[in-house]
């Protein structure tokens, strides 16, 4: 399973993408819109990270500089899910309760562990529900 991780914060992208590798998942990085480098799928036009990973994780914490309002982080999280395809957010405890509810959208702590992200993704990908074992 490819898990594309959107995040501003290396340590975050490091530390989560080190413990999804050693669960047998492949990661990749992206750092996510901000100020000089806007998300090119949010233009409009073609992201190939999103369209080769089978699940998204993004790290929408209201410090990072992509993600200063909520209606910047729906529009990110809602460009991701319009993929049709798992999407896990972390969020700070604070805004543990998102306003984002979509059917395929989780919400985890940004201090859960892997093992948790995980569990989110598995709980919300119907591929895994009807054919166990697929790709974990």
């Amino acid at each position: 399973m490819e898990v594309l991780i959107v995040s501003d914060d290396p340590g975050m992208h490091e530390q989560m993408g080190s413990e999804l590798e050693a669960s047998g998942m492949q990661v990749v990085g992206c750092p996510g819109p901000s100020a000089g480098a806007p998300c090119i799928g949010l233009r409009g036009l073609g992201c190939p990270l999103r369209n080769a990973a089978d699940v998204a994780v993004i790290d929408v914490h209201p410090d990072g500089s992509g993600y200063i309002d909520k209606s910047g982080r729906a529009r990110l999280i809602g460009f991701y899910h319009s993929a049709h395809k798992p999407v896990v957010i972390l969020v700070d405890e604070a805004d543990a309760t998102s306003d984002v509810q979509l059917a395929g959208v989780t919400s985890v702590s940004r201090l859960a562990t892997a093992e948790a992200v995980v569990e989110a993704i598995r709980a919300n990908d119907w591929r895994l529900t009807h054919f166990p074992g697929l790709w974990l």
